[in-house]
């Protein structure tokens, strides 16, 4: 024990900083600080002669933005996690570990857990619950840094993130043991030096892990990587370790600092002790670590023994520029306190109040605001945080204020009072809210037996979903360069000139041809805004969702009444008298949204959605119902046309695939894909579009006037960037967007498209087939020239071709090109979520869908394996939730007897889990299915498909799904063999099996009634 200035403790004096700090009282009833989380702050203190400090006012400002800061770092095999994870974290938190790489997790999956209770989050990645498995383990301080993770197989796992301005990547690994092949331990060391050489230069690379080798104690020949105080000796796997970490200019941190025998050996059985466990790192940061030892006195693990190093980096701390902003608890909206709002909007509403748009909008808008803000309340404006917050009760709020506020009086007089005060508070807001989160767990399982409690389950999935993902919000992003951003001012100001140049790049004027200028013949009568176009408008808007900069949501509109449809009729009817909607309008958010694809630093990987006003979004239904009655767009166009679908369009597709392998001829398909094409519509195409429409000029000037002088921010997670202009593309998250671009494509491409199914369309998405090589090659080349000349692009490296080869006679073998370029080549094509083969079949299709149950299923493991979770709610959860994902495009399937097979052995290993069962217990399915209440997956896919026969049956003779059917032609012999089945003949099949006459399809109530499947 030392004495400190502030009174005995623990620990020496150490220039070493925290950025999380408690103040604490020790035995002594002097004020001490001590580590709350993981990095320590214990600032010396520098003075002169008189005893003042000797710096002077600038120097010490600086000198609190960069501050030394210790991090721990450890290594350790397990064993196995199972049953040890809380006693791993136990000493983690004694030990004062940051970051513990883990070692034979044998742990199955690639995924994150928080350990409740602790602060504490662990990535890991295996590929079998017996052997092999790596993991990460990170405290609270760090883990909200974490921007990145990477997997390689189940031996090697990196974990990238980011304090301060200081970039950290831990790699924890697990060598192949000595007796393996040679060709595991080539391919662990091949995606090591992968990883390794992944990792950029100016970041810190720290290596910990079980590398089964011994690289004894001598350093010769390698006296930069080897320290010479090593153990052991020397064999050929650690003469691998020597070579790797020369060859990557690093050093063996266990072997720099002399120590006893007892720190130094790494693992023990009887009588064999011997180094296998090492941390490596950049010689560059040899000065930065500053001590490393085995800590052997841990008996979770018996064999291995813990392995520490001590790290002192200098950092930069950010200073914290979050702008708070408060937000209305529109969630209060309802009940009670919903008509005390709606009374006091309609007694003190502006709801006579003439004049232009702006001035309506404007003083409708604050009295709104006011009255919400004082009967909902405002929020404090903080960063909202993902935790389960249902037991966040007023008695446990009570009781975290009075110990914030017993911590305040202590931080300005650590009197004996202030001190008692303080440790009482804590400990009493410590049981309130163990107490409340118990009972309100408790009641939460008793509750979701009820009707009223069934959508908790939901948004448990969904907490606890969110608690496995790697990150939960991206934070740092690359540059052009390819170089990670960790400043706040850059990270901002990269997405705004990511999404600046997306908006507002290129010279549309100078690439686009614009043929037949247009007669404006369109002056015709128009007629006003009725109040029943609003009410309807009103109702096709969706409640619950983000809202735009003005912070008044679409349920407010609702409440109100009939008073509001009044007011919003006049309000629309001034804005289509002037063309000018109010300028508060003109200002949208825009959030960036993961592709789930990528890179997840990289911008490009991120569809920016724009929140924009709720009740521009109304006025722009009012606008969009009135176009589709004035317009209309060739039958080629799936998408957002009423009517029609995507499943149409796979319907279709396939049944071309079928008649064709029946014929044994030949198919070739070149899927189109546009390069940002909602971004990147030309706004002079648009309104050419729409003259070409025949769209009077009111409207136009109506749509004009939603574009004009419209500005955004992004939204990051260091605040909003400031606002810049958008030119050119359509408002994503727009009412009116999808159609303004399906007539926009429906005008450029009119004279191209040809017949159903040989071109089919879904917004962006564009299918051309030809019978020869040479004619889509044509096709293609017609369709980039139409498109290019009108100011779109198409992809390059997205585009590609599929080429049926039912003939199976090798005619027109070559390749297809766009401008000059190759198109890729596939045998599967993901098409509007399904996979296409092409020999025709559907077995990449069922295996997709059977990946994509089994997503849904991990995503909300954590309440389907839940024993508390009673049965039939989970039963509910998974036929809401996951079989229907399993039977997505199922209407269109051929099943064979394998693929219904494959289907319900996944099913019914689902149903098995969520009763806690395996087949070695011996309960019958059917005694499953009835806990659960789920019936068979068999009899829910032929429902399907007949429920799709009987839409067919019904839908008129000019609907695309019946003009774009090939006929079978007459008097054409089938090849030998067995016929392949086709989706009529299962069509029959079924109805045969279920005794239905197909002529009661046109009778809809009856056809439901006959397919339908009940639930036990």
């Amino acid at each position: 024990m030392v004495l400190n200035e502030q009174g005995p403790g623990r620990h020496p004096l150490s220039d070493a900083p925290s950025l999380d700090l408690e103040p604490v009282i020790n035995e002594q009833g002097s004020g001490r600080r001590i580590l709350s989380g993981a990095l320590h702050r214990r600032p010396s203190v520098v003075e002169n002669e008189q005893g003042s400090l000797h710096l002077p006012r600038r120097v010490r400002r600086v000198r609190k933005l960069v501050e030394p800061t210790r991090v721990r770092v450890g290594s350790w095999n397990v064993g196995s996690l199972t049953g040890k994870l809380r006693e791993i974290v136990d000493v983690a938190v004694r030990r004062r570990v940051n970051i513990l790489c883990v070692q034979e997790t044998k742990w199955k999956g690639q995924k994150a857990k928080e350990v409740e209770g602790t602060g504490f989050k662990l990535w890991y990645t295996g590929t079998a619950t017996n052997k092999n498995g790596v993991g990460v383990l990170i405290d609270k301080s760090l883990k909200d840094g974490v921007v990145d993770v990477k997997r390689v197989g189940d031996r090697i796992i990196l974990v990238k993130l980011v304090i301060g301005d200081l970039v950290l990547n831990v790699i924890s690994v697990y060598a192949p043991q000595v007796g393996l092949n040679e060709n595991s331990k080539r391919e662990f060391w091949e995606g090591l030096e992968d990883m390794v050489s992944s990792v950029p230069v100016g970041e810190k690379l720290f290596i910990g892990g079980d590398l089964n080798g011994h690289v004894g104690t001598s350093s010769t020949s390698f006296e930069g990587v080897h320290g010479g105080f090593g153990f052991g000796t020397r064999n050929q796997e650690g003469e691998e370790i020597l070579n790797f970490a020369l060859a990557y200019d690093m050093f063996i941190a266990n072997t720099f600092f002399r120590k006893r025998t007892s720190h130094l050996v790494t693992f023990s059985s009887g009588q064999h002790t011997s180094q296998i466990d090492f941390v490596l790192l950049r010689k560059e940061d040899r000065h930065a670590c500053l001590d490393c030892k085995v800590i052997p006195g841990e008996c979770v693990v018996t064999q291995h023994k813990l392995v520490v190093a001590d790290f002192r980096f200098k950092i930069r701390l950010q200073r914290n520029k979050h702008n708070k902003v408060t937000r209305t608890k529109w969630w209060k909206l309802k009940g009670d306190v919903a008509q005390t709002f709606k009374e006091r909007v309609i007694e003190e509403g502006p709801w006579a109040e003439e004049g232009d748009s702006n001035i309506m909008w404007r003083k409708m808008a604050m009295c709104i605001r006011k009255i919400a803000s004082e009967e909902f309340g405002l929020s404090q404006g903080n960063r909202r945080e993902v935790k389960d917050t249902w037991w966040w009760n007023e008695d446990v709020q009570k009781a975290i204020k009075e110990k914030k506020d017993c911590y305040k009086r202590l931080h300005h007089d650590k009197c004996a009072e202030n001190i008692e005060k303080y440790r009482i508070a804590k400990k009493s807001a410590k049981r309130a809210v163990s107490r409340a989160q118990g009972q309100a767990f408790d009641n939460l399982y008793q509750r979701l037996d009820t009707k009223q409690g069934e959508k908790d389950i939901y948004r448990m999935a969904k907490i606890r979903e969110r608690k496995t993902r790697d990150v939960n919000q991206v934070k740092c992003i690359k540059d052009e360069a390819n170089q990670l951003l960790v400043k706040n001012e850059e990270i901002k100001n990269r997405w705004k000139e990511y999404f600046n140049k997306l908006f507002n790049g290129g010279n549309e004027s100078s690439t686009i041809e614009l043929d037949e200028p247009f007669d404006d013949n369109n002056r015709g009568f128009v007629r006003r805004i009725q109040e029943y176009e609003v009410k309807e408008a009103l109702k096709m808007m969706k409640v619950g969702r983000a809202m735009g900069p003005d912070g008044i949501p679409i349920e407010v509109w609702r409440c109100l009444g009939d008073i509001a449809i009044v007011w919003l009729t006049k309000l629309f009817n001034t804005i289509f008298r002037t063309n000018r909607m109010p300028d508060e309008w003109r200002r949208s958010t825009l959030v960036p949204i993961f592709k789930n694809k990528g890179d997840v630093q990289s911008c490009t990987n991120y569809r920016g959605i724009k929140l924009m006003s709720h009740t521009m979004k109304l006025w722009e239904r009012v606008i969009e119902h009135r176009l589709r009655k004035l317009t209309s767009v060739t039958q080629n166009q799936f998408g957002f046309m009423p009517g029609r679908s995507t499943m149409e369009a796979i319907s279709l597709l396939r049944q071309l695939m079928e008649r064709f392998r029946e014929q044994k001829k030949d198919l070739h398909m070149v899927f189109i894909d546009l390069e940002k094409a909602y971004d990147k519509v030309p706004r002079s195409v648009m309104w050419w579009a729409l003259e070409k429409h025949k769209v009077a000029t009111k409207y136009i000037n109506l749509i004009k006037d939603m574009y004009t002088n419209v500005v955004t921010s992004v939204r990051t997670s260091d605040g909003d960037t400031d606002d810049f202009p958008i030119n050119i593309g359509l408002h994503q998250g727009s009412a009116l967007s999808p159609y303004l671009f399906a007539l926009v494509i429906d005008e450029v491409t009119r004279d191209i498209q040809g017949d159903i199914p040989w071109c089919m369309l879904f917004a962006d998405d564009v299918v051309l087939i030809e019978e020869s090589r040479s004619g889509v090659s044509q096709k293609l080349e017609l369709w980039r020239q139409t498109l290019e000349a009108k100011g779109f692009r198409l992809s390059r490296s997205k585009t590609e071709y599929m080429k049926c080869d039912f003939s199976a006679m090798g005619y027109e073998d070559g390749d297809v090109s766009l401008d000059g370029q190759v198109v890729p080549k596939k045998d599967t094509f993901r098409y509007l979520g399904s996979m296409l083969q092409k020999d025709g079949d559907i077995d990449e299709d069922v295996s997709h869908r059977i990946k994509a149950g089994w997503l849904k299923w991990r995503q909300a493991a954590g309440v389907l394996c839940d024993p508390r979770v009673p049965h039939k709610l989970k039963g509910k959860f998974y036929r809401t939730a996951i079989r229907p994902a399993m039977l997505y495009g199922a209407e269109c399937w051929p099943t064979k007897r394998r693929h219904v097979q494959q289907l319900c052995v996944t099913e019914m290993r689902m149903l098995r889990w969520i009763c806690g069962h395996t087949r070695r217990d011996r309960v019958r399915n059917d005694d499953i299915r009835e806990r659960v209440g789920v019936a068979p997956i068999e009899e829910k896919l032929m429902q399907h498909r007949l429920r799709w026969f009987g839409h067919i049956q019904r839908r008129p003779e000019e609907a695309p799904v019946h003009i774009g059917i090939i006929r079978r032609p007459e008097n054409v012999k089938r090849g030998r063999g067995r016929p392949t089945l086709t989706w009529t003949e299962a069509v029959k099949r079924d109805l045969k099996e279920w005794n239905i006459d197909k002529e009661l399809a046109v009778d809809r109530k009856g056809w439901k009634c006959a397919i339908h499947v009940p639930e036990p």
